[in-house]
């Protein structure tokens, strides 16, 4: 249940458009035919494809740099189409998230971590894909992701990237040496405003069996190193995750019904628009309050609306799986009890929020029982108050918990209730 509350919403959605477009090597296709991308299952909805044992499993790799230190928000962690000219085997299923922040005492270079993990049908197949970043279509690939950037340049935004190519380098110490990987460097200057900043990207590789994950960090030239420690540790610190294997739990279609419960634009006012994608995992960062332990879910598709001269509010949607239903019911029983008495913890708000006003109960409609628990915040930026709602609605599906959130200004709120009852009827229609 984690929302970044430590930056305003505006600040955020200006990181997350800057890390969009910022080197993502390989990342999309120039104007010749040669380079352009073939077609994908890929879609701006969901950070990702592929069987739902397959997107949990890639997922579990990826949320593990979600426990990195710093403010870091979430970016727009789709994956462009790999060009054809770079060769990439394609994979089973793929899952990727990106994080964003801007670079301590700047406001105009930001810093990216980003990190895919792909499936394959065997290990040689994942060390293919590795073999790959520093191989013959290398420089082909690096210069055909330039020809990108220069096309979405952000205004009054310049890249110098010398001949628009990378080069090997050494692969980071934290990486573990029985698994296969390999490691690209990058050194380009922007240039904004008056300012000039020398920055530097490494992208590493590594084969972990039959999964490859690929992470990017991109900052100052002189935080590089530092940054890839942070992001190689929490990647790679503990064992693979494990594999989920629980009786009677078909996660494929788990991941079938919770793509079609996962809400369309037209589910919110045209002023709502579609900022982070749906991403699978595994169980995911420990919940502060609650005990409760999933074996998977899915998270961060998310929606904001801006009120200029205000600020902005955000809608979340997430899943949570459980071995079976009882746990699930458990689980449900649980936030219910505890209610908002951890609501701002769980949402990870910072001390800039001020609890003023809380309310829990469980409501009926369609036939459901829904938990809802609201908190009613004063949010102080800048020496201004704001008046701002968090608010939680969960029900359940026989093993999954539906949940839709909401922080924002006061009044934004759309009805929760209605919201997540029509995504667990989604849920029961394609169980049905």
């Amino acid at each position: 249940m984690r929302f970044p509350g430590a930056a305003p919403l505006t600040r955020r959605l200006a990181i997350a458009a800057f890390a969009a477009i910022v080197l993502t090597a390989c990342g999309g296709g120039g104007d010749d035919d040669a380079a352009a991308a073939p077609e994908s299952a890929l879609s701006f909805r969901e950070a990702g494809f592929g069987p739902g044992s397959l997107a949990v499993q890639t997922g579990a790799w990826v949320e593990r740099v979600e426990t990195i230190p710093g403010d870091w928000l979430p970016g727009l962690p789709v994956p462009t189409p790999i060009p054809d000219v770079c060769e990439v085997p394609e994979p089973l299923a793929l899952q990727a998230i990106s994080l964003a922040k801007f670079a301590e005492g700047s406001d105009a270079t930001v810093e990216v971590v980003t990190v895919e993990a792909r499936a394959y049908g065997s290990d040689a197949e994942a060390e293919a894909f590795v073999a790959v970043l520093n191989g013959e279509t290398a420089a082909a690939c690096d210069r055909t992701s330039v020809v990108l950037l220069d096309a979405l340049a952000l205004p009054g935004v310049r890249y110098d990237f010398g001949d628009g190519v990378g080069q090997p380098a050494e692969v980071i110490a934290e990486v573990p040496d029985e698994y296969v990987s390999d490691s690209r460097a990058y050194t380009f200057e922007i240039q904004a405003s008056l300012s000039r900043e020398d920055l530097r990207q490494r992208r590493t590789s590594v084969a972990a069996g039959q999964t490859a994950i690929t992470y990017t960090v991109l900052t100052l030239a002189d935080r590089a190193e530092a940054l890839e420690t942070l992001v190689s540790t929490a990647l790679f610190g503990e064992p693979a995750p494990a594999v989920i294997d629980a009786l009677d739990l078909d996660l494929d279609q788990i991941g079938d019904e919770i793509r079609g419960a996962a809400f369309e634009d037209s589910a919110f006012p045209d002023d709502w628009a579609l900022t982070t994608p749906l991403r699978f995992g595994g169980p995911g960062a420990p919940n502060i309050c609650l005990t409760s332990a999933q074996l998977a879910g899915a998270s961060g598709i998310s929606w904001v609306s801006m009120r200029p001269g205000l600020g902005a509010s955000q809608i979340e949607q997430r899943f949570q799986v459980y071995e079976d239903d009882d746990i699930a019911t458990a689980a449900l029983d649980e936030l219910a009890s505890l209610g908002a008495s951890c609501l701002p913890a769980e949402l990870g708000l910072s001390d800039q929020f001020d609890a003023q006003t809380a309310s829990t109960e469980t409501v009926q409609l369609g036939g459901r029982d829904v938990v809802v628990i609201d908190v009613g915040l004063e949010q102080l930026v800048s020496g201004q108050i704001f008046d701002i709602e968090a608010r939680i609605a969960a029900t359940q599906v026989d093993e999954l918990l539906h949940v839709v959130q909401f922080v924002g200004l006061e009044g934004d709120a759309p009805d929760l209730v209605e919201l997540v009852v029509a995504s667990a009827d989604s849920d029961a229609g394609a169980d049905g």
